[in-house]
This record gives structure tokens, C-alpha cells and sequence, in this order.
């Protein structure tokens, strides 16, 4: 594992850059207000199944120096990233807040971006029917102050982050389940009964806050006001993972994106909350998971069920997905640089004996999964969660 600073005009970005150097890259994007701390946890798993897990904390989080931003700007830094790193495609992997960032990296033209998976992924409040009304008094007053002064607008979002910074400075992780309670389904409240699970998240937390709270003010901006970035651009397939008892994000955004994004797939995992155990399927789920299918077919229906969003990896003809010879990502990759081998699938992306594999990287045997991340999305308001 490295961490490096990289600069971006006057200001730098701090990238922790881990896993196996040679894999096959995932770019992710953490959630809201969390950093690039979110998949620790899982990097020397990552390694031994051949992936190299990339993230970055956006400005005024963690590492990176606060600035103004957008959707569009975090899609130009992820492939500044990319570009530092002389990686020149990649998957992308976004949880909650983190996911609207990721379709902005995905809009980028070039074709570096091979394909998207988003879990509990926030949809774009403007377009979505009904998500302003949920907003409290608070962040109304911030929201009315875009699209003309969006300096004080996240300066209004970032101060109901306060609260939950000073939390994030207390020893431990016990003020994770107090700062969460009102929206934790009991699979989230049995997730964060793990002292594991609960302090790698306290710790993504922590860093994240520790340069004070304007990353999570312009991260709400970006995402509640007007989106700076068109969805028709995002040409690769995109799977969206949600849970059903999920009381972060609403039913209504999750069915946006998945009506609004060009051939993407809606994977709703019963049983499950906002966060996720990514280290492994749940052994005792039996329900099946519903889907909802949306484009032009590319994507077969899953034969199984699964339980967490496991991720891309790499040499048998690609059956379905396409080359996007035209499109934003995927652009000039042949069915021969996307292959599909072995077991456990990105959910509800064929049948579980296959998983993607890119084959540029170099191969790996064995049996592979990629975890998202560990983290909660949360707003402002006073509320923490949204």
C-alpha cells in the first residue's frame, strides 16, 4: 500500500493506491463523509485475489486541500488519478454518496471507464419526484441559496456535519450507533454490533472530518443541487445495488437512476440496510434478490441470489456485455478485452459461475471478490444521514 499527494492545479488530492499492483483497478469513490480510508479493511483480501483498489478523498476531505467542487470536477480528478497512476482503464466503484461520482468519471470521454457499479447509491434530488420534500427547514434554507451563491450554500450544508465531527473525535467507535440511530434498519444495527465493522468506519470517519466539515458542504451541494454532468454520456454497463430496508436511501431515487441511466441494472438485495457486509455473502439469506432491468438487453438475469456487491475481474468471451465501440466508456474495448470467468458475479450480472475479468491485467486463478465499501452516506440538516 502507498499514499501519495497529487497535484491538481493549486491544490493536491491525497490517493492511497492498494491491493495488488499489478490487478485488475477499481477506482472507488467513498460516501458521505467518509475518505479513501473506507476499503482498509479490505485491501489484503483485495491483493490475494488479484485487485488494485484505488481511492482518493475529495477536496476538503482527509488529505486532499478543500476547494469548491462539482460532479464534473470529482470526474476529472478521478482520471487525473488515473492519469498519476499510468493506469489506463478501469472499473469504478461508488457507495452512497460517492455513487453520483462515479457516473461522472463513467461521463468522461475517452473510454477508460469499463463499467460502474454504484451501492445505496443517492440519485439526483432535483429529478427525483419527491426527494426535496424530504429535506428539513435546515437544509431548505441552504438549497434556496442555488444555484447563485453556492459558496454559502455548502458552507450552510457543512454545518450540520459540526455535530458529527465532534462526535468522530471521541476515542473509540461507541458514537457511531448514537449518531445513526433514528435511520439504522436492524441489518445496519447488527453490522454495527461488529466492533470491526464499527470502527473501520469510525476511523473513515474521523479522517474525513479531521480538516473540519466543507468536503461534506460541497459533496451535498453536488449532488442536491443541479447535476453539472449528463447521464446520457455514461454508455457502460452500470449495476446499481441497493438494500430493501435501506432508510438512507429512498425507494424513488434508487428507481431514477435505474430508469434514467442507459443500460443499467437495478439489483435490490432483500433483507439488507444501506451499508453492507462486503467481506462475504450472507450465508443465511435464502430470499431471492429482485431485479429490474433497463437498456438494451446487454445484462442476463442472475441464477442465484447474492448478498453483497462483489466486483470485476478477468478471459472468457464476454457473453452479453457489450464493446461500446461509440460510447463514453468502454470506447474501442472488444469483446476480447472483456471476459467473463469462475464464480460469483457482480450481483445480477450473470449467472454465478462468471465474473468479469480484464484482460490486459494479468491473469489470477482462483476464486475472486472485491468488497465496496463500509461507510454511510450523511447529510446535513443536523440530521447526519440522508
Amino acid at each position: 500500500m502507498r499514499e501519495m499527494d497529487i497535484a491538481r492545479g493549486g491544490r493536491v488530492l491525497r490517493v492511497r493506491d492498494a491491493g495488488d499492483p499489478g490487478g485488475a483497478v477499481v477506482m472507488y469513490f467513498h460516501g458521505t463523509p467518509t475518505s479513501r480510508l473506507d476499503l482498509r479493511f479490505g485491501e489484503q483480501f483485495a491483493a490475494g485475489r488479484g485487485v488494485r483498489l484505488v481511492s482518493f478523498d475529495r477536496p476538503g476531505y482527509g488529505g486532499s486541500a478543500p476547494a469548491p467542487f462539482g460532479l464534473a470536477s470529482i470526474g476529472a480528478d478521478a482520471h487525473a488519478v488515473a492519469d498519476a497512476l499510468g493506469v489506463a482503464r478501469f472499473a469504478i466503484l461508488g457507495f452512497s454518496g460517492g455513487g453520483p461520482g462515479s457516473l461522472a468519471a463513467a461521463a468522461v470521454p475517452g473510454g477508460r471507464v469499463i463499467r460502474v457499479g454504484i451501492a445505496s447509491g443517492v440519485g439526483p434530488y432535483q429529478m427525483v419526484p419527491g426527494a426535496l420534500d424530504e429535506l428539513d427547514d435546515n437544509d431548505r434554507a441552504a438549497l434556496s441559496l442555488l444555484p447563485d451563491d453556492p459558496a454559502t450554500a455548502a458552507s450552510a450544508f457543512a454545518a450540520g456535519f459540526e455535530p458529527l465531527a465532534e462526535l468522530s473525535r471521541e476515542p473509540g467507535s461507541s458514537w457511531v450507533l448514537s449518531a445513526f440511530e433514528d435511520l439504522l434498519s436492524s441489518r445496519d444495527r447488527e453490522l454495527l454490533d461488529d466492533q470491526r465493522y464499527a470502527s473501520a468506519f469510525a476511523d473513515a470517519v474521523r479522517e474525513a472530518l479531521r480538516p473540519g466539515t466543507s468536503g461534506a458542504g460541497w459533496d451535498i451541494v453536488s449532488w442536491i443541487g443541479e447535476w453539472d454532468i449528463d447521464l446520457s454520456a455514461v454508455r457502460c454497463p452500470v449495476l446499481l445495488w441497493y438494500g430493501s430496508d435501506d432508510r438512507f436511501v429512498r425507494p424513488a431515487r434508487r428507481l431514477w437512476l435505474s430508469q434514467n441511466l442507459p443500460g443499467a441494472r437495478l439489483v435490490v438485495h432483500d433483507g439488507e440496510g444501506h451499508p453492507w457486509d462486503f467481506r462475504a455473502p450472507r450465508r443465511d439469506a435464502r430470499r431471492p434478490d429482485r431485479t429490474q432491468h433497463r437498456g438494451r438487453g446487454q445484462h442476463r438475469a442472475s441464477l442465484v441470489p447474492q448478498h453483497a456487491p462483489h466486483i470485476f475481474n478477468l478471459d472468457h468471451p464476454a457473453r452479453g456485455l457489450p464493446s461500446h465501440a461509440g460510447g463514453a466508456c468502454g470506447a474501442g474495448i472488444s469483446r476480447s478485452e472483456l471476459r467473463l470467468q469462475g464464480p460469483l458475479a457482480v450481483p445480477g450480472w450473470g449467472h454465478a459461475d462468471d465474473r468479469c475479468r480484464i484482460a490486459h491485467n494479468r491473469p489470477r486463478d482462483g476464486r475472486q471478490k472485491v468488497m465496496t465499501a463500509r461507510t454511510r452516506e450523511a447529510g446535513g440538516g443536523g440530521r447526519y444521514a440522508r
